[in-house]
């Protein structure tokens, strides 16, 4: 009778140590094809001496790395998609704890689409010497109008004063 209740003992340790990975990161993944992410996962009990294999199902595992907290923590550069959606993680773990888990991350897709550009006047006349480029952002993507960047240059002259109007709207001046 000892023996059974030491081995159910022994039987339940083994399967608690067996539990899931949890995703520590926030928030969706750039998914872009060309943006490298970092994901961190968390399993108790995983010793830093463990052999641990993740594979990227719809993307490609760049690094990976194991503390002695047990975090897991993953470069991952995910391919391009179109939609909101997951990528897979087939994560493979040897050592004292034996376990094979599939953790889904959450992917968003890049920004598209195309933005409004306007110059007036459009033509500079003798005397004239600057024009106003106003560019219009359209909404959607995954940062906020307020939180782009905008580059612009100019083959022939200078384009200089970038500044953001608001609601998508930026301005500069040509000269």
């Amino acid at each position: 009778m000892r023996f059974l209740v030491v081995f159910f003992l022994g039987l339940w340790s083994s399967i608690s140590w067996a539990s899931s990975f949890q995703v520590i990161s926030s928030g969706p993944l750039l998914a872009d094809g060309q943006t490298e992410s970092t994901v961190q996962l968390y399993l108790p009990g995983l010793s830093p001496n463990a052999r641990v294999k993740v594979k990227a199902r719809g993307g490609q595992v760049v690094s990976q790395h194991l503390d002695e907290l047990g975090v897991l923590t993953v470069g991952l550069l995910p391919g391009a998609v179109q939609a909101q959606g997951t990528m897979a993680l087939s994560i493979r773990v040897r050592g004292d704890l034996k376990l094979d888990e599939q953790v889904d991350v959450a992917l968003r897709p890049a920004a598209q689409g195309s933005f409004g550009i306007q110059v007036e006047p459009t033509q500079l006349r003798p005397g004239q010497n600057q024009a106003t480029v106003s560019i219009r952002v359209p909404e959607g993507g995954h940062l906020p109008q307020d939180a782009r960047q905008i580059a612009l240059s100019a083959s022939v002259g200078d384009i200089g004063g970038l500044r953001y109007n608001g609601n998508g709207n930026w301005s500069a001046t040509y000269t």
